[in-house]
C-alpha cells in the first residue's frame, strides 16, 4: 500500500441491495470526498446526501460508493499517486456513471487524472478555485458568495467600525480568499478591514482576547497555523469565541454551535443534496447546476452568542433561521400540560388548602410571641389548628399522593404499552409528566415534614450538639462522598433539648451548604458554637457561593429559592423548618454571607441548665 496507510481510504456501499433485489440498477456513482468523517463538514455533507438519496424510490438509486482524501490532517503535500494507484486496483473491473468531488482536494485530483473513470460523466463541486475551471465536466462552485456574507456583519452590528478576517494560507483558503479580497476592498471606505491569516494559535487567540467593542470577526477555516500545527476547524472556532470579547461570523454552517454567532452560510446538508440530485440524474446542465448550487445559502444564527453581544433581532430580514431561540412554556409543553392537567387539579386546590393552612398557623405563631397576655385562649387556638393541621397534612401523605401515584402508574403503563410507536416528543412528553409527578410528590413531602417540625413527641433530655452533628453527617453521608465535603466541629456543649429537632435542624443546614457549594472548591462545612450570658450562639459556615445581602430575610420564607433555575430537588422549604425549630426554643436564626466566598447560619438556643462543652 505504500504510503496509503496515512490516507483515511473508506468506502461504503448504499442503495444497492434493494436495487439488486428488484433486478434493477440505476448505475454505480462513486463521490470523492477532500476530508474525512471527523470534520463536522462532513458529517453535515454526507447527511445530506443520504437524506437526499432516500428520497428516490430504491430501484431509481445508483449504486454508491465513497472514497475520502483525508487532506485536513495530511496538509497538502500528501502523495496522490497512493491514492490513485487503490483507486485503480479496487474499481478495476466496475464501471462508473457518475463521478463527483467534492472540495477543491479531490476535485484537484480528479482534474489531474482524467484517464481514471473513463465514460463516466464528472462532477466537481464546491472546489473553490477561481483560476482554473475543469474542462471534462460540470463545474459548480458554491463557495464564493462572499458580498452577503459581508453584508450581513453590519446589518446586525450596526456601530461596527472594523472588521477582521480570519483565515490560513492552505491552498483552499488562498482560494478563498482570493474570492472575498474585492468584497473587502468594497467596504474599506467604510471599515477598517484586517486579515488574519499568519500566526500560530496561541497567538490568534491573544491578538483575539485584545480585540474592541466596535469590532468583529468573519471566521474563514483555519486548518492550521504558522508551525504547522492542525487543529480541528471547529476547535479552533470554540477557542476563538472563548477568547475573543466580539461576535464572531462565519461562512459555513458546519462551525454553528461553538460559540460563533453565524451568518450568511453554505448550509453542508444543503449540499449534501444538491450531490443526491447529481446522483440521481436530476442535474442537467451547468446552468441548472449554478442555480441549485447558489440554493445550498442560507442565513443563520445562534441565539445564543447572537443575545451575548446584544445583536439587534430587529434588523434581521425576512426567513433568516435563529437556532436555539427559547420558546415559551405553552410552545415547549403544551401537550404535558394537556396530559397532566386535569390529574393536577384537584392536587393544586389541595395543596393550596394546605399552604393556606400553613401560613395561617405561621401567623398564629408570630401573634402568639407578641401578645404574651393572650398566651392561654392563643395556646387553646393553636392547638385546635396543629389538630387540623395534622389530619391535612396526614391526608396530604396519604389522599393526595394518590392522584399522583395514578399519574405515574399510568404514564409508565403507556411508555411501556406504547413506547414502540411514540416518537422523540411522545417520549419526551412521558418524561416530562413522571418527573413533574415525582416534584409534585416531593413538594407535598417536604410539606408535610414542614407541619410537622418541631413536634417531636419526645420529653426534652440533655443533648450533646457534638453527637448530632455526627448523627446528622452520617444522615448526609452520601453527600457528603458525592461532593468531597468535609464537616467539622469545634468543642460543643450539651442543652437540654429533643433530640430530633437538633439532628434535623444541622442536617438542614449541612445540607444547603453542600448544596449551595462553590463549582470550583469542594465544600467545606465547620459546626462552632459560643456562649452570650445564658444563650449560645451557634454558627454553620460554609466556604460556598454565598448569598447577596438583599436576600438575607428571604431565604427562611416558605418556598423561597433564590435560583428557582439551579438543578436540584429542594423545594425552598429546608431553611424554613430551620426557622420552625429554632423558634420552638425562643431563639433565632440568620445569615452572614460574602457572595462567591461564603455563607454563615447563626441561631441562638437557650441553656435551660449549664452545661459546659463536652460535660
Amino acid at each position: 500500500m505504500g504510503r496509503i496507510g496515512a490516507v483515511v481510504l473508506v468506502a461504503v456501499l448504499l442503495g444497492a441491495l434493494p436495487a439488486a433485489a428488484a433486478g434493477e440498477r440505476a448505475g454505480a456513482a462513486l463521490v470523492l470526498y477532500s476530508f474525512d468523517d471527523s470534520l463536522p463538514w462532513q458529517r453535515l455533507l454526507r447527511r445530506g446526501l443520504l437524506d437526499g438519496l432516500a428520497q428516490a424510490p430504491a430501484a431509481g438509486r445508483p449504486a454508491l460508493y465513497e472514497e475520502r482524501l483525508d487532506r485536513a490532517r495530511l496538509g497538502e503535500n500528501a502523495v496522490s499517486a497512493d491514492f490513485e494507484a487503490h483507486l485503480a486496483r479496487k474499481y478495476a473491473d466496475l464501471r462508473f456513471d457518475t463521478v463527483v468531488a467534492e472540495s477543491l482536494y479531490a476535485a484537484a485530483f480528479l482534474r489531474d487524472h482524467p484517464q481514471m473513470f473513463p465514460g463516466a460523466r464528472r462532477y466537481y463541486v464546491n472546489y473553490a478555485a477561481s483560476d482554473w475551471a475543469p474542462s471534462d465536466g460540470v463545474a459548480i462552485r458554491v463557495g464564493e458568495d462572499f458580498a452577503p456574507a459581508i453584508a450581513a456583519i453590519p446589518a446586525v452590528v450596526p456601530k461596527l467600525r472594523r472588521l477582521v478576517v480570519v483565515s490560513d494560507r492552505t491552498e483552499m483558503m488562498r482560494q478563498r480568499m482570493g474570492d472575498l479580497a474585492p468584497v473587502l476592498d468594497s467596504w474599506r471606505d467604510r471599515l477598517a478591514v484586517e486579515v488574519w491569516d499568519d500566526f500560530t494559535y496561541d497567538e490568534l487567540l491573544q491578538r483575539a482576547a485584545g480585540l474592541g467593542a466596535d469590532t468583529a470577526v468573519f471566521y474563514m477555516p483555519v486548518f492550521g497555523d504558522r508551525t504547522g500545527a492542525k487543529v480541528p476547524p471547529f476547535e479552533t472556532a470554540r477557542r476563538l469565541a472563548a477568547a475573543a470579547p466580539v461576535p464572531i461570523f462565519v461562512h459555513y454552517d458546519s462551525v454553528i454551535g461553538s460559540g460563533v454567532v453565524g451568518g450568511y452560510v453554505l448550509s453542508g446538508e444543503r449540499l449534501g443534496r444538491l450531490v443526491a440530485d447529481i446522483l440521481l440524474g436530476r442535474i442537467t446542465d451547468p446552468a441548472q447546476a449554478a442555480r441549485l448550487g447558489q440554493e445550498a445559502y442560507r442565513t443563520l444564527y445562534d441565539y445564543g452568542p447572537f443575545e451575548r453581544f446584544g445583536l439587534d433581532e430587529a434588523r434581521l430580514a425576512e426567513g433568516v433561521e435563529m437556532l436555539n431561540h427559547p420558546q415559551s412554556v405553552w410552545q415547549a409543553y403544551r401537550w404535558q400540560i394537556v396530559t397532566v392537567a386535569i390529574a393536577f387539579v384537584i392536587q393544586s386546590l389541595s395543596l393550596a388548602a394546605l399552604v393556606v393552612t400553613l401560613r395561617g398557623r405561621n401567623r398564629a405563631l408570630l401573634a402568639l410571641d407578641a401578645e404574651k397576655r393572650r398566651v392561654a385562649r392563643d395556646a387553646r387556638e393553636l392547638e385546635r389548628r396543629n389538630e387540623e393541621l395534622e389530619m391535612v397534612a396526614y391526608a396530604a401523605s396519604h389522599d393526595l399522593r394518590e392522584p399522583l401515584r395514578t399519574v405515574s402508574t399510568y404514564v409508565t403503563l403507556i411508555e411501556r404499552r406504547f413506547g414502540d410507536r411514540l416518537d422523540d416528543d411522545g417520549r419526551a412528553f412521558i418524561a416530562f409528566a413522571r418527573d413533574a409527578a415525582k416534584r409534585s410528590n416531593r413538594l407535598v413531602l417536604d410539606l408535610l415534614e414542614y407541619s410537622l417540625a418541631g413536634r417531636s413527641g419526645a420529653a426534652p433530655r440533655p443533648v450533646e450538639i457534638g453527637a448530632a452533628v455526627a448523627a446528622a453527617t452520617e444522615a448526609l453521608r452520601g453527600s457528603i462522598a458525592r461532593t468531597g465535603a468535609t464537616v467539622t466541629a469545634s468543642a460543643l456543649p450539651t442543652l437540654v433539648l429533643c433530640h430530633d429537632d437538633v439532628v434535623r435542624l444541622l442536617q438542614n443546614l449541612i445540607d444547603n451548604a453542600i448544596s449551595h457549594r462553590h463549582p470550583d472548591r469542594p465544600p467545606e462545612v465547620e459546626v462552632s458554637a459560643r456562649r452570650e450570658d445564658e444563650t449560645w450562639v451557634f454558627c454553620v459556615a460554609d466556604n460556598g457561593m454565598g448569598i447577596d445581602p438583599a436576600y438575607f430575610d428571604k431565604v427562611f420564607v416558605l418556598f423561597q429559592r433564590l435560583d428557582p433555575h439551579r438543578s436540584g430537588d429542594g423545594t425552598g422549604i429546608g431553611l424554613t423548618v430551620c426557622r420552625k425549630i429554632v423558634g420552638k426554643y425562643g431563639g433565632r436564626i440568620w445569615v452572614e454571607s460574602v457572595p462567591g466566598q461564603g455563607s454563615r447560619f447563626l441561631f441562638t438556643l437557650p441553656e435551660a441548665e449549664p452545661h459546659p462543652p463536652g460535660g
